[in-house]
């Protein structure tokens, strides 16, 4: 799967963060050792291409977003972890999570049972 412009906007991310690539190339690879089983990408894939994605953070304007995210059951909703509580309140499925496991991990693992993809990510610093 190719995204593109993620490369931009990945150097855009280390530097707003002062996060050295080198270093956080190996946060990613020391994470990964923890992975017991490989996800395939390619689901991940079929959630997003053609689709109406949702991308939904935790920010000033989530409640209120609230009602026209139902709106669109169809649409693919990638969510971080620290929205993922109000989604779950509210009915709302989340289908991916994005998280650095340091979210609510009650409502991390209530997403999960309820078949949402968990993309764990790391910085090092």
């Amino acid at each position: 799967m190719k995204l593109d412009g993620w490369e931009q906007k990945y150097r855009e991310i280390l530097h707003e963060f002062d996060f050295d690539r080198k270093d956080d190339t190996h946060a990613a690879n020391l994470l990964n050792l923890f992975v017991k089983t490989r996800f395939p990408l390619n689901k991940l894939d079929r959630k997003i291409k053609n689709k109406v994605v949702f991308i939904i953070g935790a920010g000033p304007s989530l409640s209120s977003s609230i009602p026209s995210i139902k709106k669109f059951k169809k649409a693919t909703k990638i969510v971080a972890d620290g929205a993922t509580r109000a989604l779950i309140e509210n009915g709302i499925k989340p289908d991916i999570v994005v998280t650095d496991l340091d979210g609510n991990l009650d409502y991390l693992k209530k997403a999960s049972k309820m078949n949402a993809i968990m993309v764990v990510h790391s910085h090092r610093r």
